[in-house]
């Protein structure tokens, strides 16, 4: 699934930067469910717009700018969720010894 994140932040690319200071945390248990964070960390410091990207924003005219890599990161986790499952799973398994 990185894979697949990094390849859909390069098809909107403008400088890169973005899909290059992509990064994820190791898998960790909140509660009952299994959660793993992505973040954005590099010298550009896009984590400051990169929620602005995903999701949209109002414009001072109050006109909402959905950018051209608008949802993207939703969308390749909606349609990998199965096979992210299965690579949880796969792991607990392992980690368990069963």
């Amino acid at each position: 699934m990185k894979g697949k994140l990094h390849a859909a932040q390069l098809l909107t690319k403008d400088s890169g930067t973005m899909a290059s200071e992509l990064t994820f945390s190791e898998p960790r248990w909140d509660g009952t469910e299994r959660v793993i964070s992505i973040h954005w960390k590099g010298d550009n410091e896009r984590y400051r717009v990169v929620h602005l990207v995903e999701n949209g924003f109002y414009a001072k005219d109050g006109s909402f700018v959905k950018p051209a890599a608008y949802g993207q990161i939703e969308n390749v986790l909606a349609s990998n969720r199965a096979a992210y499952i299965e690579v949880v799973k796969n792991s607990i398994a392992r980690q368990i010894g069963a």
